[in-house]
């Protein structure tokens, strides 16, 4: 699981980040999760370390940097960080979400086996999915609850007719093989409108 953790938030922003990280850290385990963090938040990810240890005393890798890394950054960092713990091993498989997304391991686990999921996506296949809605704050919630957006972020249409084709979470094999070239494309952060996209549309190319 790979995440990029930055900027300036409020506090209750800032402890729905820490929220989401202890969350995720805690289904896939300390020595899988893989976290950047940069700006103002920075240190109080790194002091957060202690708590998301495991009874192992393993902790999460979290990586320092002076700003917010972009996709080509992301990418790079999972090609020369994210390997298989031995040379046997199958290659593993990398989660590469937003901040702020708590994925729900059981449904995607329950609809592919690991093995199934690593025969699936092969070398050249990547999942993107989308947030589920939350019918407990359907203001702020993307798609199905909120009436301003549509059931399906993905495929739905806007009230002005712009068609929605948002993706927040990824899915692959390490290392995701991409050219040079690419990689240097890459060179706009997550989570403004429009990244998401322009990643796919990289990475289709």
């Amino acid at each position: 699981f790979v995440v990029s953790v930055g900027g300036t938030y409020s506090t209750q922003r800032t402890l729905e980040l820490l929220l989401a990280l202890k969350k995720n850290t805690r289904a896939v385990g300390p020595a899988c999760m893989h976290v950047l963090t940069d700006g103002p938040i920075a240190p109080t990810v790194l002091s957060q370390q202690a708590m998301l240890l495991n009874l192992r005393g393993t902790a999460p890798h979290v990586t320092h940097l002076p700003q917010q890394p972009t996709f080509g950054d992301l990418v790079s960092y999972i090609n020369n960080n994210v390997t298989a713990a031995q040379p046997t091993d199958p290659p593993p498989i990398v989660i590469l979400a937003n901040a702020d997304i708590v994925v729900d391991f059981d449904s995607i686990f329950s609809c592919h086996k690991a093995p199934a999921l690593r025969a699936h996506l092969g070398s050249s296949t990547l999942l993107a999915l989308t947030r589920h809605p939350w019918p407990g704050c359907a203001g702020q919630s993307g798609g199905g609850s909120n009436p301003k957006l549509p059931q399906n972020l993905c495929t739905g249409s806007m009230p002005s007719g712009a068609v929605v084709n948002s993706a927040d979470t990824f899915i692959f094999q390490a290392p995701l093989r991409l050219p040079h070239r690419a990689i240097q494309n890459l060179n706009f952060v997550q989570n403004i409108r429009g990244a998401e996209n322009r990643f796919l549309f990289h990475v289709k190319q």
